[in-house]
């Protein structure tokens, strides 16, 4: 079974406007969230608290796929995923994210 395009639309339409997707800037494509950008950020600094890395700088890429969190539900997550859980961190007044550029390079301070 297929649906129509219109329907396709108006499901994801539901899915986003529920918080559970996202569409890019063109409306053509939707990322659909396993888990949203929030819950993410709270998985980061679960991790954060329990090994003690509040008040330390790290960077995106040492979150992302350092040593240290191999095995974590994060490890190797979507660069583009990981910085909108560290911008809700920021928001809630958990991280601080510092840099330009928006790669693995960006410093992160978790506060």
């Amino acid at each position: 079974r297929r649906l129509s395009l219109e329907d396709a639309r108006f499901f994801l339409g539901e899915l986003v406007s529920r918080g559970d997707a996202e569409w890019d800037q063109n409306q053509q494509r939707c990322l659909i969230y396993w888990r949203r950008p929030a819950e993410w950020g709270g998985l980061i600094y679960d991790w954060v608290e329990s090994v003690g890395r509040n008040g330390t700088v790290m960077t995106v890429y040492e979150i992302r796929l350092g040593e240290e969190t191999k095995g974590e539900e994060f490890f190797n997550l979507e660069l583009e995923l990981t910085l909108k859980a560290l911008a809700d961190l920021e928001v809630t007044g958990k991280a601080a994210v510092f840099g330009t550029e928006r790669s693995d390079q960006l410093g992160v301070k978790f506060l």
